[in-house]
């Protein structure tokens, strides 16, 4: 859990982590240099599930790398400081790692408002793998990085990309799906507060689409494209029609 500045909402989120169903776990709450209360209020609690770390001021993205550093369990969960889990996020993520090869499981969330109040429904879906390229290009992500559990093999040689100030849960989706399937749980698991200090509401187009770009560089255009009969036609055929 990463923290900065989340003192109306940081209990509501503890708490709901340490009533989970499944109870076996460590909560690594990650405080990014906040300047109001939020210490103060992740230090009045007192289980020992709760290990604390403090950093500078220095992303999100920063914030849970370092949470994965020191990460000790079989699967990884996150959640922002701002939003609460159902009790039985955990249990019900966990059940669907059926096989070896599923490494991210995911649910749908409820979009709220300050006050808990509902404005919206993030309705997520399952994806083959090699889809997933073509489909964040025309439509967008069809992951929400919040409504996640992986196992923790995936972060072997992956972390988030801290030159990211948007995106960057995305950016790291989009690479796992490379290697890993991934189980959509069509229940919402997770509610997601939208509110006037999301990073979401960064304006300017360059940061915006930075992770867009991102990925279309480190992708090859036939990964990029497979709509096009690239196998069949001539090489700068296909390259005119992508």
């Amino acid at each position: 859990m990463p923290v900065y500045n989340a003192e109306k909402y940081i209990k509501q989120s503890i708490e709901s982590i340490l009533n989970q169903s499944e109870q076996d776990f460590e909560l690594i709450i990650i405080n990014d240099g906040s300047t109001d209360k939020s210490e103060e209020i992740i230090k009045s609690f007192s289980d020992k599930r709760i290990k604390y770390i403090y950093q500078k001021n220095s992303g999100a993205a920063t914030a849970r790398n370092k949470g994965l550093d020191s990460a000790l369990g079989d699967f990884i969960v996150f959640q922002d400081a701002d939003d609460f889990s159902l009790p039985c996020r955990f249990e019900i993520l966990k059940r669907h790692f059926k096989t070896s090869n599923i490494g991210i499981v995911h649910s749908d969330m409820l979009i709220i408002n300050e006050d808990n109040s509902p404005l919206g429904y993030w309705q997520s879906r399952s994806m083959e793998r090699n889809r997933v390229l073509r489909f964040f290009l025309k439509v967008g992500t069809f992951i929400n990085g919040s409504s996640m559990m992986l196992r923790k093999e995936v972060f072997e040689d992956l972390r988030y990309d801290t030159t990211l100030k948007i995106g960057e849960d995305t950016n790291l989706i989009l690479i796992a799906l490379k290697y890993w399937d991934s189980v959509h749980v069509p229940e919402p698991l997770y509610f997601y507060r939208k509110h006037s200090n999301n990073t979401t509401k960064e304006k300017d187009y360059n940061t915006l689409a930075l992770h867009v770009q991102r990925t279309i560089e480190t992708n090859s255009i036939k990964d990029l494209i497979p709509e096009i009969d690239w196998k069949n036609e001539l090489n700068v055929d296909c390259e005119a029609k992508a």
